[in-house]
């Protein structure tokens, strides 16, 4: 096929991933990474064959990312440009990987990949959630070949189980139904490889699913039914309805018992662990509507219904999943630090002024993600701990800060100074929206 002839039959997929790279690729690049993306990073560095254990189980994650982030951030390469790129290709071929080969039309097509999660978190964030996402749309794509390609596809799964909880519900799914089909028509060695790869995949990830973990019981606040229902009604009260609809016409419509299991089974288990196990945020919850399109894809296999234009359920589709839902992590934010750079002008004034200059500076919680940037010469303290960074382990629960720390502080011979979102003693010397400089000596 000429590149002439190959234009023309994808001009609709050519002109909306460009347009789509336009949109993100600025401010994937500019991100200055949050906290939970930079603990990752730190996480990483200090990751070793004694303590990744401990760490799954006070992270509450598997290890994959971590694992994936772990030859840049040993040798602390070029940070945070690594994890922005995987994370942006990840989430790219995403979206390629949706044109190419899920069963929509290009409407429904368009809705996703313009969609909030896919425009303005997914290349954004990088947290690992888009690399997971990869994994899924890729069982996806594979799924009526998976008997064809069985390691391929256990590998797969075992991808989507280590990544994170969310994607793990997703892949434990696949893996039953792939188990099942294994056992009926493979051979006796792709059974025994493929069963193997599963096995010690789940082996490690399963039970996080249900052993509440330490930053869960830290943030209780956080696991309750009231912030998915504040997450489904912000900005806009008829989300809710739109989702709760739009299931029950997929569920009635399609009426495909192994796929509709799909759809009840991620839903519930999301349900169960935000409410039980895992505190919930903006860019855990769109899993809701990943699982959507997952059950999507897998039932439009075997149906038209998603390739002729249905401009009722594609309305309904858009409603629910193209206008950004603020809650927490949201959109706002995420443009916000993108665009004032209020956490970069931060850093350029510490490591510019003179009076910052071997100094000690005392950093609270999450203002720890402006930690890699700073000058190798300025000692950075935590807060609560009252020991340098270096020697507190990343995967440490952090425990209450008590403000009773005055004495220590200023007991050391250099200068003094904490940055943080908090009150503290001294005098404030620099204002950065809602970060304050406070010097104490």
């Amino acid at each position: 096929m000429n590149l002439k002839k190959f234009i023309g039959k994808n001009k609709v997929f050519l002109a909306s991933v460009i347009l789509y790279i336009t949109a993100t690729l600025y401010f994937a690049l500019t991100h200055v990474p949050l906290f939970d993306e930079s603990h990752a990073w730190r996480v990483a560095e200090v990751m070793s064959t004694n303590n990744w254990l401990y760490i799954m189980k006070v992270e509450g994650h598997p290890i994959l990312w971590f694992l994936i982030l772990m030859p840049w951030a040993k040798f602390s390469v070029f940070y945070p440009l690594p994890m922005i790129i995987i994370n942006y290709v990840s989430c790219l071929l995403s979206v390629i990987l949706l044109w190419k080969k899920a069963p929509f039309n290009n409407l429904i097509k368009i809705i996703i990949t313009f969609s909030a999660m896919f425009l303005l978190n997914l290349p954004i964030v990088t947290r690992g959630y888009s690399t997971g996402i990869l994994f899924l749309f890729l069982l996806c794509a594979l799924f009526k070949h998976q008997l064809k390609h069985p390691f391929i596809y256990a590998l797969l799964i075992g991808l989507a189980l280590n990544l994170n909880i969310m994607t793990a519900v997703g892949g434990i799914w696949f893996g039953c139904v792939f188990v099942y089909n294994i056992l009926k028509s493979g051979k006796m060695k792709e059974k025994i490889i493929s069963l193997s790869i599963l096995f010690f995949s789940s082996l490690f990830t399963l039970p996080l699913l249900f052993a509440t973990n330490p930053t869960a019981v830290l943030m209780k606040g956080w696991l309750c039914p009231k912030n998915i229902i504040t997450f489904f009604t912000e900005p806009a009260y008829y989300t809710l309805i739109i989702y709760i609809t739009l299931i029950a016409y997929l569920l009635y419509k399609l009426r495909n018992k192994l796929f509709n299991s799909f759809l009840i089974f991620t839903s519930l288990t999301l349900l169960y662990l935000f409410t039980s196990v895992y505190p919930c945020f903006y860019h855990h919850f769109i899993f809701f509507f990943i699982f959507i399109i997952i059950y999507m894809w897998l039932a439009g296999e075997s149906s038209s219904i998603f390739k002729s234009k249905n401009i009722v359920f594609s309305a309904l589709l858009a409603l629910l999943i193209v206008p950004p839902i603020n809650h927490d992590l949201e959109i706002e934010k995420v443009v916000h630090h993108n665009l004032m750079k209020n956490p970069i002008k931060l850093i350029k004034t510490i490591n510019s002024e003179p009076v910052f200059q071997n100094s000690r500076i005392y950093i609270h919680g999450r203002e720890s993600y402006i930690i890699p940037y700073i000058n190798k010469d300025i000692e950075i303290y935590d807060l609560c701990h009252l020991k340098p960074i270096s020697a507190i382990k990343s995967f440490e629960v952090p425990k209450e800060c008590i403000l009773e720390t005055e004495e220590k502080i200023i007991g050391n011979t250099k200068k003094t100074f904490i940055i943080s979102r908090e009150f503290y003693f001294g005098d404030i010397i620099g204002e950065f929206e809602d970060f304050k400089i406070y010097k104490i000596k």
